[in-house]
């Protein structure tokens, strides 16, 4: 009796299991992102003489964001030059001392922390994707990890760059999204993510469309 039944049970399985990849990749649509944060630069906010902090950054040191790194004493007034994010110092340009014009590149600080994603979507989704709409990132490599988040900035279709480490190419063309991260979570610049966005509801056909039509109709009398 189980001999008899067992492909029978086996076929629907198989058949229950594609119907579920098949649901899943019709209401997903998937993209590759990157990790983004933008190179901080550090100008001098007055013109004086530039006198660095008590401990002296040195390059490539770290610095936490509202750490002083250094200070310009101008006309009698001393103008503090502060740290605006967490990260490295990858440039100095400023020797104790040295008297600097306004605007003059003091430092430069690499952020260890992303601030945003920037990812692409193959063309065929383009219509689909909008500001707001909700986004599963999972990142790679060898502690993952997945949160929610929204879609910023949609941008307009062109070709699409080659995201390195990307397991599946990009068509010739694809849709720019830029994708927030969330003020708990932290990832660092270049790691490379999935993007899920679940695509909308297709549109009502046959009888079902007709219903939808009457019922918009009841609700504008």
């Amino acid at each position: 009796m189980r001999r008899r039944f067992l492909p029978a049970v086996s076929f629907l399985i198989c058949v229950g299991l594609a119907g579920w990849l098949w649901t899943r990749q019709s209401t997903v649509i998937h993209g590759w992102g990157e990790v983004y944060s933008p190179i901080v630069e550090l100008n001098a906010p007055v013109a004086g003489e530039f006198t660095p902090a008590r401990i002296a950054p040195r390059l490539y040191d770290f610095v936490e964001k509202g750490q002083q790194l250094a200070s310009i004493q101008s006309d009698g007034e001393v103008k503090l030059v502060i740290a605006p994010v967490t990260g490295h110092l990858t440039e100095l340009h400023a020797q104790p001392g040295q008297i600097v014009p306004v605007g003059a590149k003091l430092f430069r600080i690499t952020p260890e922390q992303g601030d945003y994603i920037v990812g692409y979507v193959t063309r065929r989704a383009n219509q689909e994707l909008r500001q707001r709409m909700p986004v599963r990132v999972r990142t790679k490599g060898r502690e993952p990890r997945a949160f929610l988040t929204t879609i910023e900035e949609v941008g307009p279709a062109g070709n699409a760059p080659k995201i390195k480490g990307s397991p599946t190419p990009l068509a010739d063309s694809a849709t720019p999204v830029r994708v927030g991260i969330p003020e708990d979570v932290h990832l660092r610049p270049g790691l490379l993510v999935e993007l899920e966005f679940p695509a909308p509801a297709p549109a009502p056909t046959g009888r079902a469309a007709d219903v939808a039509m009457d019922m918009g109709e009841e609700k504008s009398n």
